[in-house]
Parts: C-alpha cells; sequence; structure tokens
C-alpha cells in the first residue's frame, strides 16, 4: 500500500509539470489514518524531501486525528 501512496506522490509532480505548478514539500505533511495498534512506518516524499510525519490535522476547519477521532487531545 505504500508504494501505491508513493506512486500517486510521483503521479502529482508529472501533473506540476504539465500545469506549470509546484508543492511545496515543507508546507506539506504525511497523516496515516487506521485503527490498528500498531500502525505501519513509511516515509513519502515530494521532490526528494521526506514529507513530515504528523498524528493530527487541521484541514478547512476540521480537526482531524490518525486514530479517526474529532478529539484533538
Amino acid at each position: 500500500m505504500t508504494k501505491i501512496l508513493q506512486d500517486d506522490l510521483d503521479s502529482l509532480q508529472a501533473w506540476e509539470q504539465d500545469w506549470l505548478m509546484e508543492f511545496n514539500p515543507s508546507k506539506c505533511k504525511a497523516i496515516t489514518f487506521e485503527k490498528k495498534t500498531k500502525p505501519v512506518k513509511a516515509e513519502y516524499r515530494l521532490h526528494d524531501v521526506i514529507l513530515t510525519a504528523v498524528t493530527s490535522a487541521k484541514y478547512l476547519r476540521v480537526h482531524l486525528n490518525s486514530k479517526l477521532s474529532w478529539n484533538t487531545r
């Protein structure tokens, strides 16, 4: 599964070139959503920069966490 996600990030880089846009890896984060007690550890790269792994993130004013809970604590 991690290979598929990395392939998607690589595809985004090709899309950037087609549309003359660029993602800023320093502003991108990686979060894994799952209920497993031992989550899969993976490093994802964008422009040869490892994305920062986080356990929670705010998206469109909604807080999300890796345990699929709305609780931010």
